[in-house]
């Protein structure tokens, strides 16, 4: 088990180190990196498809323009929360750069385990 979460941790610093993040690469880097592979009380959600840099993504009261090219992952902080509570959008780019957002996530979220979707280019 140990050896095997060694090799995990391993692909992901090459992955990053390549800039060969896809959306599984960039979960495990949060994961690792932001979390420090500590998930208690929360959940980790990921946009399977990558996002544009400019392009924007609708919260539940405003939107979010992308930062760079790569792929958001939500971090429920509160994951058994009922309402509206606390929690991070970190957009990690193709080359494994991270930039956190603090969000207040809706209760819609919480429950049926969707993320947002991006509603529109830039340009």
């Amino acid at each position: 088990m140990k050896a095997s979460f060694s090799i995990l941790i391993l692909l992901t610093a090459i992955a990053a180190a390549t800039g060969a993040v896809d959306a599984n690469s960039a979960a495990n880097l949060v994961y690792t990196d932001i979390l420090v592979e500590n998930i208690t009380g929360k959940s980790i959600m990921v946009l399977d498809r990558a996002l544009t840099h400019g392009s924007k993504v609708e919260t539940w009261h405003d939107e979010v323009t992308v930062p760079f090219n790569g792929y958001l992952v939500l971090i429920d902080d509160m994951a058994y929360a009922n309402w509206e509570h606390p929690c991070r959008w970190v957009f990690v780019s193709t080359n494994g750069e991270m930039e956190i957002i603090r969000m207040i996530i809706s209760s819609s979220v919480s429950r049926t385990g969707s993320i947002p979707i991006p509603t529109s280019r830039a340009g």
